[in-house]
């Protein structure tokens, strides 16, 4: 299969027509996996459209690729494939290992505080968020960077970190 070929471009219907190829022929889930590890340009963020689709509409059939994603991510070049990884993770977070957990609260938070797209530090944000639901120890922190990257960021950044820091401060009785 030439994934290539098939991603010529980013639209929805392309990206639509890759999941309902994969679904039909799931034998085509692995060998377009592996595509997606390439994270070869324009091709890395199809790519990771397609695996967060088909993680949304099949999220047991994305389950065996979590730890790679997670490691994957940490390392991706493409801004489009972190995006979409993210996604996904945000919904299998819990089903990492430990390592992996260790790897993905490291590179959110350094997501966070880095100069990144609104949507990497969003769903960063997030995922951190529900990470800290599993180890409640990470909530202060969580809190602190959300607080201290508030005053430089974006009307949406900030009106999602109002409304986690009032979560929070409820969560840790402050």
């Amino acid at each position: 299969m030439n994934w290539e070929e098939l991603l010529c471009d980013s639209s929805r219907n392309t990206i639509m027509i890759a999941v309902k190829l994969i679904e039909e022929n799931p034998k085509l889930y692995n060998n377009f996996f592996d595509f997606s590890m390439i994270d070869n340009g324009v091709y890395g963020q199809r790519s990771g459209r397609v695996i967060h689709k088909l993680a949304e509409k099949n999220p047991e059939q994305v389950k065996p690729y979590i730890s790679a994603i997670a490691r994957k991510i940490t390392v991706a070049k493409s801004e489009g494939l972190r995006r979409s990884f993210l996604r996904v993770l945000m919904d299998h977070y819990n089903e990492l290992e430990e390592d992996d957990l260790g790897l993905i609260t490291e590179a959110c938070f350094r997501w966070v505080v880095a100069d990144e797209k609104p949507a990497i530090k969003i769903y960063s944000l997030e995922i951190l968020y529900r990470i800290s639901n599993l180890y409640p120890d990470l909530k202060p922190e969580l809190m602190a960077v959300i607080e201290s990257i508030m005053p430089h960021e974006s009307k949406g950044i900030k009106s999602r970190g109002r409304k986690m820091i009032k979560v929070l401060s409820k969560e840790i009785n402050i």
